[in-house]
């Protein structure tokens, strides 16, 4: 039963591939339909992306990345400053890049504005509207998004959790940890 899962769920995220023309990402993520995804998005092995996503140009994402339902990433799209012309004929900017990093988790209706960089193993919570750049490990929540605290207790367990990362391959329908390897709750 598990397979057919994971067959059916490969089968629809291809489909939402081929929808939205993305052309780099990875055949191990999923992109659920109902999302409204840019073209050029780049995402790494095993990324997740819930339904009614709204993801810009510019956008690249770090292997094992979760996002949940209705995460938008948004903004700096309409140009303000163009005297006596109405904002939706004033023109556009080119979108600045933003990176989501590796092994992160953005919750139900988190907002990113477009430029933000979320560094490695962080984690935002439900609600959530990030304006600046989350250095790696951080948990953030509140409007604007504030850190909280650190997602690992110290600097060795982040790089623990690095060099574990580090130890997954990738065997076409599954991800495990290499030979000798123990990932603990597997």
């Amino acid at each position: 039963m598990e397979a057919l899962y994971h067959r059916l769920r490969r089968v629809r995220s291809e489909a939402t591939r081929r929808r939205y023309r993305v052309k780099d990402v990875d055949p191990t993520s999923f992109l659920a339909p109902g999302s409204s995804i840019s073209n050029d998005l780049v995402a790494a092995e095993h990324v997740f992306i819930g339904p009614g996503c709204s993801i810009e140009a510019g956008v690249s994402i770090g292997r094992f990345t979760m996002f949940a339902a209705d995460v938008a990433i948004v903004g700096a799209d309409h140009r303000i400053d163009a005297i006596g012309v109405p904002m939706q004929f004033a023109g556009r900017d080119p979108l600045p890049a933003t990176n989501v990093g590796e092994d992160c988790w953005l919750g139900h209706g988190v907002k990113v504005m477009v430029g933000v960089t979320i560094g490695d193993f962080s984690i935002i919570a439900a609600g959530s509207v990030v304006t600046k750049d989350v250095p790696e490990g951080s948990i953030v929540a509140g409007v604007p998004g504030r850190v909280l605290r650190q997602r690992f207790e110290s600097p060795a367990e982040l790089e623990a959790h690095r060099a574990g990362l580090a130890e997954w391959r990738f065997d076409g329908e599954f991800s495990q940890p290499r030979s000798g390897s123990e990932v603990e709750g597997k």
